[in-house]
């Protein structure tokens, strides 16, 4: 499902997310690249937080053959992120408008 739902091209809406977080969660990395403090503040169920600041060094984290859906603030950090992983060869796509547009429960 996760082929479906992350697809190759656009952003997805925050709310599309947050019905189907279940099968995200299943199906791809939701990796959150705020920094700690921020993440530590509320994030999606799940996410894993590798900072935008740490992401280039941190690379041996993640595996070119899982999906991954890059979250920040407000979507600016994981378009920088989708963008570094996709020239080194992973399948990623962004949740426009971040954390920001956020309505579904978060961990702290």
């Amino acid at each position: 499902m996760a082929d479906k739902m992350l697809g190759v091209d656009s952003d997805l809406d925050a709310a599309k997310v947050e019905t189907n977080l279940a099968e995200y969660r299943k199906e791809c990395l939701i990796l959150d690249v705020r920094e700690e403090d921020e993440y530590l503040q509320g994030h999606i169920p799940g996410a894993v937080n590798i900072p935008l600041s740490a992401l280039h060094s941190r690379l041996q984290e993640l595996k070119k053959d899982q999906k991954i859906l890059a979250i920040c603030l407000s979507g600016g950090r994981a378009g920088v992120a989708a963008k570094m992983l996709k020239d080194k060869g992973y399948r990623v796509r962004i949740m426009s408008g971040g954390m920001r547009s956020w309505k579904g429960a978060v961990e702290k």
